[in-house]
């Protein structure tokens, strides 16, 4: 474990240790008034040596940038982007499961950030899709890291994964893995999100969510691969038809074509908790899925706040905490 104040490569100056595993330490890191991510591996052969590669040729705002890599007395030590979010793990955390158009929203994103990896010259396999590993920035846009287990598709796997969303094939000795191994993922990311249980339940996910999204994900969660999607851009296309078909998505909206810093569009911002917005300033809108969207920003320290609505129509009171997912909250001041 490095300490604070330790410098790597005579200018990554280690300012924290963000996470710390069996595998790897990661820390935040600074050179040259820049902010960085500094991930140490301790078994540099094999599961490591795919990350920095997958990261030089990335060219995808859902993917964290590469910047260095370079073997040190600590270990194989990979440079990366800092970048600014709280992960759908601690919003989960924090907050609970989440209104099923948010949740589609997100499944969008991260489908897109997937079929570009499954669909490069040599197809990538995240192999640990999980809330953990899919950031949110304060623009709403989604950023998937972690390729500490990533393989080339077609692969040899060596089997790990995060237990409640690995893949039944990533639990067997040298078996394949392809994309149908990260939709698995997708699914159940998608599943514990809705529900806030990490074992699947056909019966508890369409008490949540309609049940042409609870088809999906159920779709995604198969056993046997053959009976999953079959690539990213078929799961994509049944999502838009079922997006629109309930909640008036607009997902040419929610596309995001640069770096950029923009609002992310969304029936359901996620809901605060009491520490965000005081009893007496929160407001609740009944929202109209065929025809609201929303535009929202997170503010430090995961605190939600909608700064703008468009297009919709509504009642407005005043209401006490714990309103169920039907309603929205804003900020009145």
């Amino acid at each position: 474990m490095l300490k604070p104040g330790t410098i790597l490569k005579g200018k990554y100056l280690i300012c924290e240790e963000l996470a710390h595993s069996r595998m790897s330490d990661v820390y935040a890191a600074q050179s040259e008034g820049k902010n960085y991510v500094v991930k140490v591996h301790h078994h540099p052969e094999g599961v490591a040596v795919i990350e920095p590669e997958v990261l030089k040729k990335a060219v995808h705002q859902g993917i964290p940038d590469f910047v260095d890599v370079f073997s040190d007395t600590e270990g194989y030590v990979l440079v990366m982007s800092r970048i600014e979010g709280v992960t759908l793990e601690q919003i989960f955390q924090e907050m609970g499961r989440q209104p099923e158009a948010l949740v589609m929203d997100w499944g969008r994103q991260l489908c897109e950030i997937l079929d570009y990896l499954h669909t490069c010259i040599k197809p990538v396999i995240h192999c640990d899709v999980n809330p953990a590993n899919i950031l949110m920035k304060p623009d709403g846009g989604l950023v998937l890291i972690d390729f500490g287990i990533a393989e080339t598709a077609g692969t040899k796997y060596t089997g790990y994964g995060t237990v409640g969303y690995a893949a039944p094939e990533q639990y067997i000795a040298q078996s394949t893995v392809d994309v149908r191994t990260d939709i698995f993922g997708w699914g159940m990311t998608m599943f514990v999100l809705l529900t806030g249980s990490k074992t699947f339940d056909a019966k508890l996910l369409t008490s949540v969510c309609t049940n042409e999204f609870a088809g999906i994900i159920t779709k995604c969660v198969q056993t046997s691969p053959e009976m999953r999607y079959c690539s990213c851009a078929e799961l994509m296309s049944d999502l838009v038809l079922c997006g629109t078909k309930h909640h008036g998505l607009l997902h040419k909206l929610f596309a995001r074509k640069s770096h950029a810093a923009q609002p992310v569009s969304s029936v359901h911002p996620p809901i605060p908790s009491e520490q965000c917005v005081k009893p007496e300033k929160r407001v609740t809108e009944k929202l109209l899925y065929d025809s609201n969207v929303r535009i929202a920003v997170i503010e430090p320290e995961t605190k939600f706040r909608v700064i703008e609505s468009l297009s919709y129509k509504s009642s407005t009171e005043t209401i006490p905490f714990g309103a169920s997912d039907d309603t929205v909250y804003m900020d009145s001041s």
